[in-house]
């Protein structure tokens, strides 16, 4: 099982996805407190990390699906090896850093709704 491709990104996708969840489970946590302490700033970074790191694992498995038909159709070989699980490894796990880490920089982690994510409603918070 480890040694297909495709099964290591539909691993990697389901790992980021369960993460996600395990932090929107968090939510009781959060919600009770106003003021939005350091459990608000965890959910609220954690939940944009996992999400964003999620829907780029899947474009890599778009992408995999992508080079493996123009394999099948002779229009190219296909590079399917542990290199391109590295690429997309530190393109999906490193790259949703910066989205995450941005809105503490603007202090805009807080309460939004039922969970913690970027402020919403006042009109002076970093709104995506």
């Amino acid at each position: 099982l480890r040694r297909v491709f495709s099964f290591r990104l539909v691993f990697f996708i389901t790992l980021n996805d369960i993460t996600s969840s395990i932090f929107y489970l968090m939510n009781p946590v959060t919600i009770f407190k106003p003021e939005g302490g350091y459990e608000c700033q965890t959910q609220a970074f954690a939940l944009g990390y996992f999400d964003i790191s999620s829907m780029m694992w899947t474009a890599a498995a778009a992408c995999t699906m992508h080079i493996a038909v123009e394999s099948a159709l002779n229009l190219r070989s296909a590079p399917l090896n542990n290199r391109l699980v590295c690429i997309y490894f530190c393109f999906c796990q490193i790259g949703p850093i910066l989205p995450s880490v941005m809105p503490f920089f603007f202090n805009a982690y807080g309460h939004s709704g039922i969970w913690c994510w970027v402020k919403s409603g006042d009109g002076e918070s970093l709104e995506i």
